[in-house]
């Protein structure tokens, strides 16, 4: 049904209630326990909002994501350079609930007394409340943030509420909240997570409100089930055989096990130390293999949204949470300043956006909250650091910042800047941060070295730019709201970033 259709059958039904009052809700189909009579309530035709999210994709796992590719950046926009400012699985979910950075929203690592779901400041008060309270219908199924468990019950401002909570890392018995029925969910997770997805797009489309669905998927993550004890991840039975012949990226990469060449930075997290040709290439087809089901989720999604009339009035953000060291740099993980684990993928599909497009606005994660309530009119309950970035969906020219903020935590809470590993900046030929416990620094010159095998951060030729770069890592480390989204210009002379960055969409 076009939203011309219900339109109409809005207005008959209005005609309808006034004479046959009983006939007005059947006639719109309205699920009578959870939205009032459409003939006291217009239809709101605000556009409809859902987020697919993948967690540690990398952007080079898209190529063999070929639905979605054509689905959502065939038929929407693409940005090329899109990242994940902090990247690790709970401070980057942080950011898209609540559109803020670490030094706000309380959350600087996946656990620890700094991190995981009890450290979220404030936790009622998220994107799902905002567009709750503006009059969308809102869910969630999926991984949400890290130590999230029953425990913590139904969270404010969500319709229905689906979050893992027990084997939140197992791809084929995962325990869901389910609005509160806790279940064991025996099917492959991004199958569970497709269909409780679809039949809330089926019960939002009926009620005539608009809605906000995230789906948070696993793929393509390592399972931590006895049976996935070698860390890879764990693809449905249907795709064991596909994609066997692919050889993993990261083994032709000129990073792979090789080390920075001067000051190498030491991380907390990940894997460190040269790994197994053999493993890599194994791990890397199990995640290509697991994603085929969410390729194939996206697929349905689109199927299920034309079919109940909403697609043309629905956005669909694509993204993921980070992306992933694959024995680059002799690491294997992620929480690390390198672009593997820095970039990922996003595209953006809905309505007036032009099909087929790109972008080289470089957007992250925590400009998803701001840009929902601008969709949506909402009003938010914090004051956000990230910046709506509507207009760059639909061709329109956007001043954006030129140096983005990036950071990792850690679990240690002693030192000048507790549960800090690294804070730095990110420009678009700079990547520089620097350790606040040690005073460690690390800039890569990614123009001259893309692979970032030279920390030139103690090279006199550089002085300059690492003593700008710091001056803007101080400043926004603690910044908040608008002061997150300024542009500071070149960091030095002859070695220029160029002017801050213009939206620029192209075929």
């Amino acid at each position: 049904m076009t939203i011309r259709m219900k339109a109409l059958l809005i207005a008959v039904s209005a005609v309808v209630a006034g004479l046959m009052p009983g006939l007005a809700a059947p006639l719109l189909g309205t699920s009578a326990d959870r939205v009032t009579d459409a003939a006291a309530s217009p239809a709101d035709h605000r556009p409809n909002i859902v987020l697919v999210t993948t967690d540690d994709q990398t952007l080079v796992d898209m190529r063999w994501m070929p639905r979605t590719r054509r689905l959502l950046g065939g038929e929407g926009l693409t940005f090329e350079r899109a990242m994940s400012p902090h990247p690790a699985c709970c401070p980057a979910r942080a950011e898209i609930v609540t559109g803020q950075y670490g030094q706000n929203n309380g959350v600087l690592h996946n656990t620890g007394e700094l991190g995981g779901f009890q450290s979220l400041v404030d936790s009622a008060n998220n994107l799902g409340a905002w567009l709750q309270d503006s009059g969308y219908q809102t869910a969630l199924v999926g991984k949400y943030l890290n130590d999230y468990g029953r425990e913590h019950g139904l969270q404010s401002g969500w319709t229905h509420w689906d979050a893992s909570v027990k084997g939140v890392y197992s791809y084929d018995e995962t325990t869901t909240y389910d609005d509160g029925n806790v279940t064991l969910r025996d099917g492959y997770i991004a199958d569970v997570i497709r269909a409780q997805t679809n039949s809330w797009v089926e019960e939002f489309a009926a009620a005539e409100t608009p809605f906000f669905i995230w789906a948070s998927q696993l793929a393509p993550h390592a399972g931590r089930t006895p049976e996935e004890a070698d860390g890879t991840a764990w693809p449905a039975k249907r795709h064991l055989d596909d994609l066997t012949r692919v050889e993993a990226p990261s083994l032709s990469s000129p990073a792979f096990n090789k080390a920075d060449a001067v000051d190498r930075p030491v991380y907390d997290d990940p894997e460190v130390g040269r790994a197994s040709r053999a493993w890599v290439q194994r791990a890397f087809t199990a995640r290509i293999q697991s994603l085929q089901s969410v390729d194939e989720m996206v697929a349905r999604l689109v199927r299920k949204l034309r079919d109940s009339g909403e697609l043309e009035n629905t956005y669909i953000f694509f993204t993921s949470d980070n992306g992933f060291l694959l024995g680059e740099h002799q690491i294997v993980g992620k929480n690390a300043l390198y672009e593997e684990v820095l970039d990922v993928p996003m595209l953006v599909r809905g309505p007036g956006i032009e099909p087929g497009t790109r972008s080289n606005v470089p957007v992250t994660l925590t400009d998803l909250a701001p840009t929902f309530v601008d969709i949506a009119d909402a009003t938010p309950g914090r004051v956000m650091d990230g910046a709506t970035f509507l207009p760059a969906l639909h061709g329109k020219p956007l001043a954006w910042r030129d140096t983005q903020l990036v950071q990792t935590g850690t679990v240690l809470t002693t030192g000048r800047q507790p549960g800090w590993e690294w804070r730095g900046v990110r420009t678009s030929r700079y990547t520089y941060a620097y350790d606040p416990r040690t005073g460690q620094r690390q800039l890569f010159d990614r123009a001259k070295d893309p692979s970032e095998l030279a920390n030139v951060a103690t090279k006199a030729r550089y002085a300059d730019v690492v003593r700008e770069l710091h001056r803007r890592t101080v400043t926004l480390q603690t910044c908040s709201g608008p002061a997150c989204r300024v542009s500071f210009g070149p960091p030095g002379k002859p070695l220029r970033t160029g002017p801050a960055t213009r939206n620029e969409i192209r075929p």
